[in-house]
């Protein structure tokens, strides 16, 4: 019940029907990127963060709770991108700001925690890009590709040699901003909910569709 207060306290009630909407009945398709970890070039000093202040790890997740204390005033919603601690459980957060105000969000799921595909936890090693919003007034300035960019650099000097993250076909700005920092297309995912029941199917090497599988009892990893 606490994430669904949480929801509806920062991005209102009709975010937490919609969310409730396609736990009962939904089909979704996602497409996988992936990039190496290994011999990264150096971090580069990126123009698109130049006078705005990044932050990561828990100074980023606690500046991100008081943002969304703020979003309680009537009038004001958050993004569900924005509540994914709440949402997902997830407690890695890296954000961009312009003094107090909120300029993009992204979320990274470690080893062992959930990934986006239910059922699915996030294989040893790995990591999963999650939830990277861009709020609108801050679009097409590369602040996500530089944040992006900020993300690998920081997991591969933690050791991880692989991330991945799922993107929705039609998002086309997100996947050229993973492109951007040497991601690519590596298979096609299909989540279907219905009265929350969640299957998996999995598309790849432009092969056909597998069978239905229950979430949480394929052997295969994503």
């Amino acid at each position: 019940m606490r994430k669904w207060l949480t929801v509806r306290q920062a991005c209102g009630s009709g975010e937490v029907l919609a969310r409730l909407a396609d736990i009962l009945w939904s089909g979704r398709s996602y497409l996988r990127v992936e990039r190496g970890l290994e011999d990264l070039a150096g971090t580069e000093d990126d123009q698109a963060l130049r006078g705005l202040r990044f932050r990561k790890g828990g100074e980023s997740l606690d500046a991100l709770k008081r943002w969304r204390m703020v979003q309680r005033m009537p009038g004001t919603r958050a993004p569900i991108e924005c509540c994914m601690d709440a949402m997902a459980g997830l407690n890695r957060s890296y954000t961009v700001w312009t003094g107090d105000e909120l300029a993009q969000v992204s979320w990274v799921a470690g080893p062992g925690e959930k990934s986006s595909l239910p059922g699915w936890p996030v294989p040893p090693k790995s990591c999963e890009i999650r939830a990277s919003y861009t709020f609108p007034a801050y679009r097409g300035r590369g602040i996500c590709v530089a944040v992006l960019r900020e993300i690998v650099h920081d997991l591969a000097r933690e050791g991880l040699t692989l991330a991945f993250a799922h993107v929705w076909p039609d998002n086309e700005p997100s996947l050229r901003a993973f492109a951007k920092v040497g991601f690519r297309v590596t298979g096609a995912w299909r989540v279907r909910c219905r009265l929350g029941w969640r299957t998996v199917c999995a598309a790849r090497d432009g092969g056909g569709i597998m069978n239905a599988v229950p979430a949480g009892r394929f052997t295969g990893a994503p």
